[in-house]
């Protein structure tokens, strides 16, 4: 059994329900307060927009929430360099039009084990197997969301692929201790008046 402490509040403690909201604009109408009745009504408006988004179908994931597989399968040497982490899977990326490909961004919609991991933008990783074993790619989660027993994220990570072959990567979960990724920013900012 795992500890699961979740401190954030959740969405229905941050917020009014419509029909609560539908009585507070049918006062407000009542006793001519138009400013506070536009205020619900808007909010109103924006409350169904998020429910709306809130409970949305994710769609197929690119990468089930079923297809982990603990890391004591990889070899030795891999699941000791990656200690600290509970499952993995396996993704081989092929180049099918004869291009090198260099940093190509990938972007995948990620299923994670509701039970196994706790912050999905905190625990996943991303490791391309190269002929020294595993070695850890700058990668981003983004759009993390819950829907029944499972996350659902999106990963996006740049992979390098040789023209008409094959690499293979890593993505690694369910690591309670991991810290938020601080990978190094490639972007700089130059000019007058900046920052």
């Amino acid at each position: 059994m795992s500890y699961r402490r979740n401190l954030e509040p959740t969405w229905a403690e941050r917020t009014d329900d419509v029909d609560t909201k539908v009585e507070i604009l049918q006062q407000a109408l009542r006793d001519g307060n138009h400013e506070l009745a536009m205020g619900v009504a808007s909010s109103i408006k924006d409350g169904i927009a998020n429910e709306r988004d809130l409970f949305a179908d994710p769609g197929a994931a690119d990468v089930s929430a079923s297809d982990w597989v603990p890391v004591a399968q990889l070899p030795e040497s891999w699941a000791r360099w990656c200690e600290g982490w509970e499952l993995f899977q396996c993704l081989n990326l092929r180049e099918s039009t004869g291009q090198n490909r260099v940093s190509e961004p990938v972007d995948l919609l990620v299923g994670l084990p509701f039970d196994k991991v706790m912050s999905p933008g905190r625990e996943l990783r991303v490791a391309r197997i190269g002929s020294h074993g595993p070695q850890e790619v700058t990668s981003q989660v983004y759009g993390e969301t819950r829907r029944g027993s499972d996350w659902f994220a999106h990963l996006v990570f740049e992979a390098d692929v040789d023209a008409s072959a094959e690499s293979k990567y890593l993505i690694f979960c369910a690591n309670p201790a991991a810290e938020l990724p601080d990978y190094p920013s490639r972007i700089r900012v130059r000019g007058e008046g900046v920052g």
